[in-house]
């Protein structure tokens, strides 16, 4: 066996990284779940991007498939790109579930999604599959035609048919800010211009409880994932202020937007509130373990770190809110992963109306 002595200097140096590197990398093995660093360790060509498959009867309205799904999906999905909504759609197909995923974004650019080659044997191991569709908001927020008949628009009268009769629905703003940023940043100063005063962000909120309105009616259960003070049950008026219309942005008649998550979806919904959120999904660039790639001393990410949990109810039986102030910081990963057990059906509540807020503390996961 050659020893370290005996090799020049830069063997030696690169020699002594590479033992390095590898008990980093058995330190991520012992706190993170497995397939997931498969996945995040794999090479660039194991990903394998997500292409369109059959059109539903809308030029908005694109469907996208990783791995067949069903009429009757276990769950249904509606948020932004990335974030806790892929993080759940992907945890729900690797539990075995079958799970259809509604993507509203800021514009008809949908960014793509790619998914290593190790998430999908693993979704296809577990017998899951996944279903993606997407529409950008302004199409979801079309004004009803002169009769006032929301059948005219095309993306929203087809949600509730591509969806089909679920065991849950799942819903979260989270994402829709870093989609604004995302659009921002492809804009031409023409359409800097034509779009000053819009709120975008607000947009792809409103479109999400439009679609969750629609997918609502057919769902057995109804989840909502939300920040800490969010939407409470104590607030008066709507949820983003305002009385829920859209109208002069398209011209034409208003179309009417539930004003809350929980009108959006009927009142009776559970709630898992998140503080300050950190991590990634996989499709993001920042979903790597290492901040900055491998280095000679590497620094491990926080979300594989901080994996441990904690989940307090939000409001006490006398009605005082007891958490969800904000203060606390919550790993998407557990977050996601909590909803997607949840919706499944996995993790019982007692009651249909819970309202729970999950804090994430440095340690591995349960």
């Amino acid at each position: 066996m050659t020893r370290i002595r005996n090799l020049s200097q830069p063997s030696r140096t690169i020699l002594q990284q590479r033992v390095q590197n590898r008990m980093v990398q058995q330190q991520i093995t012992s706190i993170a779940r497995a397939g997931l660093l498969a996945t995040l360790l794999g090479s660039a060509s194991a990903f394998t991007s997500i292409t369109p498959s059959t059109s539903l009867p809308s030029t908005q309205f694109t469907s996208f498939s990783a791995l067949s799904a069903t009429s009757q999906p276990d769950v249904v999905v509606i948020s932004p790109p990335g974030g806790i909504g892929e993080i759940t759609s992907i945890e729900t197909a690797r539990l075995g579930g079958s799970v259809k995923w509604f993507v509203v974004s800021a514009a008809s650019n949908t960014p793509n999604m790619a998914l290593t080659a190790e998430t999908l044997a693993a979704i296809e191991k577990a017998g899951g599959s996944m279903e993606l569709a997407g529409a950008d908001a302004g199409s979801l927020l079309a004004p009803p035609d002169a009769e006032g008949n929301t059948a005219s628009n095309d993306a929203l009268s087809a949600i509730a048919g591509w969806c089909g009769t679920s065991g849950s629905l799942i819903c979260t703003y989270d994402g829709a800010f870093e989609e604004k940023l995302r659009v921002d940043r492809m804009k031409s100063p023409e359409q800097i211009e034509d779009t000053m005063g819009v709120d975008e962000e607000q947009l792809i909120r409103s479109g999400i409880r439009v679609a969750a309105r629609e997918a609502a009616a057919r769902s057995k259960s109804k989840i909502v994932v939300l920040a800490a003070g969010e939407e409470m049950p104590s607030d008066d008026g709507d949820g983003d202020g305002g009385k829920g219309f859209f109208a002069g942005l398209f011209g034409g008649n208003e179309i009417q937007v539930p004003g809350s998550m929980a009108e959006a979806v009927g009142g009776a919904a559970s709630v898992i509130r998140h503080g300050e959120l950190f991590g990634a999904a996989e499709s993001s660039p920042e979903s790597s373990p290492f901040k900055g790639g491998p280095k000679r001393e590497p620094i491990v990410r926080e979300m594989y770190t901080t994996r441990a949990v904690r989940i307090d109810p939000t409001i006490s039986t006398s009605g005082n809110v007891l958490g969800g102030d904000g203060s606390t910081k919550s790993n998407r990963l557990s977050v996601g992963e909590a909803t997607s057990r949840l919706g499944l059906g996995k993790v019982k509540s007692a009651t249909a109306k819970m309202d729970v807020s999950l804090s994430s503390f440095v340690g591995t996961a349960p």
